[in-house]
């Protein structure tokens, strides 16, 4: 075991620093919320990674619902409250509600939430559906932390 420990030390040490793409840096919202931002993608994320759970309540979805009346990106799409789950899992088009609810709301001082941006060639809406591969660094914020 020693020598090993010695080993991983001589070779983190020959290969020298490594540079790092992004900063990700934790910032407090307007109204005291804990938030992260990220240089390399130029966002403001919640640091909080399943916020909607802390969320949730049957309330907070009618007023979800409520406010996403008309609202384009749902399409057609009529919205219930079978989207949303006290876990924290939501459909795409829940998701797009919740972010509006969340810039309605103006969540951690802003109005500017928006869901990560991605593409693939697998699924017509432009988000991942977990059946291809990685997307592109290139297309995707979410994929940018993994470079």
């Amino acid at each position: 075991m020693k020598n090993l420990s010695k080993w991983l030390l001589a070779a983190g040490l020959i290969a020298g620093p490594m540079a790092a793409n992004a900063t990700v840096t934790g910032v407090t919202g307007s109204d005291d919320t804990p938030l992260v931002y990220d240089s390399l993608n130029d966002v403001t994320w919640t640091a909080n990674a399943n916020l909607f759970a802390s969320q949730y309540s049957a309330s907070t979805v009618d007023t979800i619902i409520a406010d996403a009346v008309g609202l384009s990106s749902l399409k057609d799409y009529t919205l219930s409250s079978n989207d949303f789950s006290s876990d924290g899992q939501m459909t795409w088009y829940g998701a797009e509600a919740w972010v509006h609810y969340l810039n309605v709301t103006n969540y951690g001082g802003s109005d500017k939430w928006a869901l990560p941006k991605t593409v693939d060639s697998i699924s017509s809406a432009g988000y991942p559906d977990g059946i291809g591969a990685d997307p592109s660094p290139s297309t995707s914020q979410l994929a940018t932390l993994y470079l």
